[in-house]
């Protein structure tokens, strides 16, 4: 159980090295690092190539387990099912033998979840993402942006209480990607859903976060720290947006990203 009542997850004093030698100091990516993300939040954690942010994504997600150290989950998000790592391939994530709107059945059904509104439910799920037309193929038979879309609605259709996105947003055009923003948005405040999305793109934090974490270096640390609570949607043109544009964009100048 986290001792912070506010946070989603804490990590504490994790050190992890690809290598498995976590005696040879040098070899570590991750040393003794600690780290809290806040419940209902929208969290971008953001890094170079090869910072080591994609590893802290998979960490979080338990597909990755550190040497030392631990990474504890609230009790209300701990359960199987209530934190969910996603990375780029949504062939991981659905049913190929099973149509769209099966697939957004699957799990909500299996939970028992909603009450005899389901149907209703995928219904705007598949409005959500416009994916109302596609709803009886197979998610092979359709486009590799459609497929990212059917993933992350299969994803919130038994409404996890944090997901963790590793670029995810990446693989959509970039109209696909303002909406897909806005549901995300939608469904931090309305289901007070934590998420955490690893990226390496200003414009989608500056869009998305309510903080943005910058990590770099070798063993890792927190580079950065940027609070950015503003309204959404964002006006580009409002001095709190400007501020936060401007704390992302010395992190630049200082070669953070």
């Amino acid at each position: 159980m986290s001792s912070n009542p506010q946070s989603a997850v804490e990590l504490r004093d994790i050190s992890f090295a690809y290598n498995g030698a976590d005696e040879d100091l040098s070899g570590l990516l991750y040393d003794r690092f600690s780290l809290s993300i806040r419940r209902g939040e929208i969290t971008e954690i953001m890094g170079a190539s090869g910072s080591g942010k994609s590893t802290l994504g998979k960490l979080l997600g338990g597909e990755l387990l550190p040497h030392s150290g631990s990474i504890v989950w609230d009790d209300a998000l701990a359960a199987e099912l209530d934190h969910y790592y996603m990375d780029q391939k949504p062939e991981k994530v659905f049913y190929p033998s099973q149509t769209v709107r099966k697939n957004l059945l699957y799990a909500p059904k299996t939970r028992g979840l909603f009450n005899g509104k389901l149907d209703s439910w995928v219904d705007q799920l598949l409005t959500d993402f416009r994916l109302t037309a596609l709803q009886d193929r197979h998610p092979f038979f359709t486009s590799g942006g459609q497929q990212s879309r059917i993933a992350l609605a299969r994803v919130l259709s038994w409404k996890p209480k944090a997901i963790i996105l590793d670029e995810y947003l990446r693989s959509l055009d970039p109209n696909t990607r303002d909406w897909v923003i806005r549901k995300l948005q939608h469904f931090a405040v309305a289901e007070r859903m934590t998420i955490i999305a690893i990226t390496h793109d200003m414009t989608e934090a500056l869009r998305l976060a309510d903080r943005c974490i910058i990590i770099g270096g070798q063993p890792v640390k927190v580079l950065a720290d940027i609070s950015m609570h503003l309204p959404h949607p964002r006006d580009e043109q409002a001095p709190e947006y400007r501020a936060a544009q401007e704390a992302l964009f010395e992190a630049v100048r200082h070669g953070y990203l």
